[in-house]
C-alpha cells in the first residue's frame, strides 16, 4: 500500500509539472504574437467583374472564416488572418488600406490577445490597453485615407472543451467584456467612426432580437450564424452612400 500511494503522488505531481509546463509554453506562444515576434502577412484581393466600392474586412481568424459575403452594393475584400493579433493587424494593415483604397473597414479582432488571460490574468491591463492602442492604429490609418469605419465588439466565445480548459478561464471572458466596454468609450463620438455589436439587440421601431450565435468550436462561429450574421450587419452598414458613420 505504501508504495501504491507513492505511485499516485508521483502521478498527481508528474501529471501536474506537465499541465504548469503546457500552461507555460502556451503563454509564451501567445505572448510571442502579442509582441508582434511573429510574422504574419495580409493578403487582400477585391473581387473583380462587379461594381460597387470596396467594403474591407480586417481582424483575425473570425474574419478570415467569414469568407466573402455579400453586403448589397459593396465589392467584399477579406482581410482576415489566422492568430493575428491586434499588435499585428496595426503593423499589417497599412498597405492593403492603401493598396485596396476602400470606402469602409470593418474591424474585428482582439481576441488572441486576450485568450493568454487564462494562464497570465497578471498581464490583463497591459493586453487590454494594447488592443485599444493598436486597434486605434488601424482606424487611424483608414480614417486618414478617407474610409469609414465599422468597428466591431468582439465577437463572444462558444463552449470551452474539456483539452482547452487548461489554458482557459474567467479572466478571459472578463477580458472580452471590458475590452469591448473600452472600445465603445475611445470611440464614442469620433467622426466617421462606429463601433458596432453585431450580436445585441437592433433598437428601432421594428427592433431586432440579439443575435444568438452558434459556434463550430469555441472561437469561431457556424456556418448558419455566419449567414444571420451577414444579414444583420447588412443592415447595420446599409448601401454605399447611406448609414454613415458621423
Amino acid at each position: 500500500m505504501r508504495w501504491a500511494g507513492l505511485l499516485a503522488i508521483g502521478v498527481v505531481g508528474g501529471a501536474l509539472l506537465a499541465s504548469l509546463a503546457l500552461r507555460h509554453y502556451y503563454g509564451r506562444l501567445c505572448l510571442e504574437r502579442i509582441r508582434g515576434e511573429v510574422e504574419a502577412a495580409v493578403h487582400v484581393e477585391v473581387p473583380s467583374g462587379s461594381q460597387g466600392p470596396v467594403l474591407l474586412l480586417l481582424g483575425d481568424s473570425r474574419i478570415a472564416q467569414w469568407g466573402a459575403p455579400r453586403f448589397p452594393g459593396w465589392r467584399v475584400a477579406n482581410g482576415g488572418v489566422p492568430w493575428l493579433t491586434t499588435l499585428q493587424l496595426e503593423r499589417l494593415s497599412a498597405d492593403p488600406i492603401r493598396e485596396v483604397r476602400p470606402a469602409a473597414v470593418f474591424i474585428q479582432a482582439g481576441i488572441n490577445d486576450l485568450k493568454v488571460l487564462g494562464v497570465r490574468s497578471d498581464l490583463r491591463e497591459t493586453i487590454l490597453t494594447g488592443c485599444v492602442e493598436h486597434l486605434e492604429g488601424v482606424v487611424e490609418e483608414a480614417r486618414r485615407l478617407g474610409a469609414r469605419v465599422w468597428v466591431s465588439t468582439v465577437w463572444p466565445t462558444g463552449p470551452v472543451p474539456w483539452e482547452r480548459r487548461l489554458f482557459w478561464g474567467a479572466a478571459v471572458e472578463q477580458g472580452v467584456e471590458e475590452l469591448n466596454r473600452r472600445l465603445r468609450e475611445r470611440f464614442a463620438g469620433r467622426e466617421g467612426v462606429v463601433v458596432i455589436d453585431p450580436f445585441a439587440p437592433v433598437g428601432g421601431a421594428s427592433p431586432l432580437p440579439a443575435l444568438v450565435p452558434r459556434f463550430r468550436d469555441t472561437l469561431h462561429l457556424s456556418p448558419e450564424t455566419y449567414e444571420e450574421l451577414t444579414t444583420r450587419i447588412s443592415g447595420l452598414l446599409g448601401s454605399p452612400g447611406t448609414n454613415k458613420p458621423e
